[in-house]
């Protein structure tokens, strides 16, 4: 059966830290009261609760989908010539500019 995420509203975030931060706390001092140690092991499993309750998602937002990557046959395509990258010219025009002759530039 699955479990129904429940959105959160930034009141319901601080004040569910506020309380894990309490128990924490409430934790220490049972542990300088009684003289014994075993509390302070138990104090950080609601600590460890802050960031997960932090990132859920809140009241009204929608989910991020992860974005599906591009696959490796596909080339990468460049933003100003929307064409996959390193076909652009011809390799005439590659060789050309290597020894610096350019066509069309002002002598």
């Amino acid at each position: 059966m699955p479990i129904a995420v429940r959105e959160t509203t930034p009141m319901m975030r601080l004040g569910g830290t506020a309380v894990l931060f309490a128990i924490a706390l409430g934790l220490f001092v049972v542990a300088s009261v009684t003289h014994r140690a075993w509390p302070l092991f138990v104090a950080w499993a609601p600590l460890i609760a802050v960031p997960w309750l932090l990132t859920r998602p809140e009241a009204g937002q929608r989910a991020v989908e992860p974005a599906v990557p591009a696959s490796d046959d596909e080339a990468p395509v460049s933003p100003e010539t929307d064409q996959p990258t390193g076909t652009g010219e011809s390799e005439e025009a590659q060789a050309g500019d290597a020894d610096g002759s350019h066509e069309g530039d002002p002598a």
